[in-house]
């Protein structure tokens, strides 16, 4: 690939997803660099006070006419906006989820490429999910997506190589691990429960895992700017560990000992299963106190998953910094906030 270099530090930028938890991370990175920022917030958002610094561009992703004019003057789009997660509920509408996933990852990346047809430089955050499991993976392993989510994703990836080629812009895709750090709530529950010093756990916990620090993405998301090559997928992670070593770490962060209690995997599965067949049944999904406990959730936390991150070491100059480190960083956070 052409590794097409803008050279602009000085550039505008772009960044979608700017008041979500790593978008949030990011802006406050590129405002302490003194760069001029257009935030697009959904109309209506209550944007942190304290990224003010940058220009809010009111707009919806599904709404074109409110998208017009978001990419003039620009020369580097982050575009981190997406539907991850549904908000805490027990059932949804299975076609209605699967079309919000899709309509905001996949429409809404459309809709927001049609006006940045002129600029240097896109970054598109995505993410492992759309490889799906196994190990060790590549940027060249088949993508086998095993959640609607990684689909919407992949899906978005493969639009936006065909905009950059057609446009002749310089595309760049990131495919991170399973972001924590400060600001972050989806790991609450983890910290919870090691607090608890009894981890119920299917299988032995042996299994490769990893994740990644957000402070180590928003870095490599800032050299992606003017390093890599054009139309180039990089995957991102920290060094992998097994699970009971990553469980142990976060109990060490949070100072004490955590003891998993292990039941045979064979059970969450068998659990997940029967949710699965009642969720073909009813076509909906069930999500049993907020937690989405499917076959894909069981592999998981069984089996391993773990990446080879040297492209982005020799081309992004991709580094991690301490994971115990990061692990206290992100339990003083809950502890400041009286989460835990």
């Amino acid at each position: 690939m052409k590794n097409r270099i803008n050279g602009d530090q000085n550039g505008r930028v772009l960044v979608t997803g700017g008041s979500g938890f790593i978008g949030q991370h990011l802006v406050r990175a590129l405002l302490a660099a003194g760069r001029k920022i257009r935030c697009l917030a959904f109309k209506g958002e209550e944007w942190p006070k304290d990224l003010s610094g940058s220009e809010i561009f009111p707009a919806d992703l599904l709404d074109p006419v409110s998208l017009k004019g978001i990419g003039q003057d620009i020369d580097t789009v982050f575009h981190l906006a997406a539907f991850v997660d549904p908000p805490v509920r027990l059932i949804y509408k299975r076609a209605d989820l699967k079309n919000k996933y899709f309509d905001v990852n996949c429409k809404g990346t459309s809709n927001l490429l049609d006006n940045c047809g002129q600029v240097k430089r896109f970054i598109y955050l995505s993410s492992t999910a759309v490889i799906g499991q196994g190990s060790p993976q590549t940027e060249e392993s088949l993508c086998r997506p095993a959640s609607d989510y990684g689909f919407s994703k992949l899906e978005a990836e493969e639009r936006l190589l065909r905009f950059a080629k057609q446009k002749k812009i310089s595309a760049v895709i990131l495919r991170p691990a399973s972001v924590y750090g400060p600001g972050d709530f989806s790991w609450l529950p983890v910290f919870r429960s090691v607090l608890r010093q009894n981890v119920l756990f299917p299988g032995a916990g042996k299994n490769l895992w990893q994740s990644l620090f957000v402070g180590d993405l928003v870095d490599v998301m800032l050299k992606a700017e003017n390093r890599g090559g054009d139309g180039s997928i990089y995957l991102l992670a920290e060094d992998s560990c097994s699970l009971r070593v990553f469980l142990a770490e976060a109990a060490a962060a949070a100072g004490v000992k955590v003891r998993i209690i292990s039941f045979p995997p064979a059970m969450a599965f068998c659990a997940a299963g029967i949710k699965q067949f009642l969720e073909n049944i009813f076509k909906v999904r069930i999500f049993p106190f907020g937690v989405d406990l499917s076959v894909d959730l069981v592999k998981r936390l069984t089996r391993d998953r773990a990446c080879s991150c040297e492209r982005a070491k020799q081309e992004l100059g991709f580094k991690c910094s301490d994971r115990r480190q990061n692990l206290r960083l992100l339990y003083e956070w809950y502890k400041d906030n009286k989460l835990v």
